[in-house]
């Protein structure tokens, strides 16, 4: 059941961008020109504001390498893209319906938590877009994975390959840093290892994974002096954006058309039940009643979230003067991580001692949130089929300007 979610995702991302293509951003198009430098062997360079082909210096350079590839296939770059974010999705969709099933060994786990996956309306607009979260998304899904496994197996080979994968995760996005910490953080806990073991497991889980951002810098040093042009500082005027983020969470659950005091309740009542939840399943875990793969995959995940969250605000505070926004694209690895453990709130055990209305009023409200989401997906999948989004869109494309520009000569500079 869950590779034929996985082929669905596949299938429907290549319909939605069927009619106008992989969707871009003005990311997507730094991504497009170092993947086409790289992919003649100049090495990763984009324009500057001013115009000059430089060093790519401000993104990782993992999704354009991905997107290079294609060159060798002899597609071109959009729809090597395509056909990249397509897969993707499909390997997102499988990776967390695997994760639900390995966590509790029940198929409909795995059918539930691939389903919402699937549906999760964010998850669908990512992947149709040209950016780097859907393959930030699969390697933070694999390294979590693998901590999970290598808690449970204590085999050197998972570590080994959870380093790899975190560490690759550095160089898609500088949020990798948080599945690195998280992942280090697991690996304090498990495996149960004592001593020295345990050290060397972590030191050379940290070494390995850093290894990948710090060639990266020594790149970009040898190449232009500074290891990154990002910008370090506290800058409180972003505490904005921290409001904005929870806005953002809101916008998960509920669409942005709903008044935002709905939304807000909305999102308050989901954390309080939330965390309810969770605290009942902790004080399960202390009992000893629990299977062990669940509470390596609570401790996993869970250090996870917390972390993302962490690093995430601190980024917004002391990074870039402020200015990233804490919109889907940065917290959706949030939901992503979260999905695997939907099921594990809905065993049978929390509807012990309740009444039957409200039992059925608990499986209504959750049916009601799978049927608005679904709902939800497919207007955004039937607006992006028929206008596209961002640089390919038809508002875009079809734009006077784009026609004037279409008209200038081929070796006409265009900024």
């Amino acid at each position: 059941m869950s590779f034929w979610l996985a082929v669905v995702a596949f299938v429907a991302v290549l319909i939605i961008t069927a009619p106008c293509g992989i969707g871009m951003t003005k990311d997507s198009v730094v991504y497009f020109q170092a993947a086409r430098h790289a992919a003649t062997g100049q090495g990763f360079l984009s324009f500057s504001q001013q115009g000059i082909l430089e060093p790519m210096l401000h993104y990782p350079p993992l999704y354009p390498a991905v997107l290079a590839a294609g060159n060798y296939l002899g597609m071109d770059v959009f729809g090597w893209a395509r056909m990249v974010n397509a897969f993707l999705f499909g390997l997102n969709v499988f990776l967390i319906a695997i994760m639900a099933f390995y966590i509790t060994g029940r198929r409909r786990s795995a059918l539930l938590s691939g389903w919402l996956a699937l549906i999760f309306v964010q998850m669908v607009e990512i992947h149709s877009i040209a950016l780097s979260e859907p393959l930030f998304i699969s390697l933070m899904l694999l390294s979590l994975w693998m901590v999970m496994r290598y808690a449970e197996y204590n085999r050197m080979w998972m570590l080994v390959l959870a380093a790899l994968l975190s560490g690759s995760s550095m160089l898609v996005r500088y949020g990798g840093l948080s599945v690195v910490a998280a992942c280090a953080f697991a690996l304090v806990i498990y495996p149960r290892d004592r001593g020295i073991k345990k050290l060397l497991g972590l030191l050379s889980f940290l070494v390995l994974s850093l290894s990948f951002p710090v060639v990266w810098a020594w790149r970009n040093i040898f190449l232009s002096g500074v290891a990154t042009d990002i910008q370090w500082g506290f800058f409180p005027q972003a505490l904005g954006n921290c409001v904005r983020g929870l806005n953002t969470l809101s916008i998960f659950l509920l669409p942005a058309g709903f008044p935002a005091a709905v939304r807000w309740v909305v999102l308050l009542l989901f954390l309080l039940g939330l965390a309810v939840a969770v605290r009942d399943l902790f004080r399960e875990m202390r009992t000893g009643e629990t299977a062990a793969r669940l509470k390596i995959a609570w401790t996993v995940l869970g250090i996870f979230i917390l972390v993302y969250l962490a690093g995430t605000v601190l980024t917004v505070l002391f990074i870039s003067n402020g200015g990233m926004p804490l919109d889907r694209r940065v917290l959706l690895p949030l939901p992503a991580a979260a999905i695997a453990l939907v099921p594990t709130l809905l065993r049978r055990r929390y509807f012990e001692g309740i009444s039957r209305k409200m039992i059925s009023l608990r499986v209504l409200v959750l049916l009601l949130f799978l049927g608005l989401m679904f709902l939800r997906t497919a207007q955004l999948a039937k607006g992006m089929y028929k206008n596209g989004f961002g640089y390919t869109s038809r508002t875009w494309t079809g734009a006077e300007l784009v026609k004037t520009i279409r008209t200038l000569a081929d070796d006409v500079p265009v900024y």
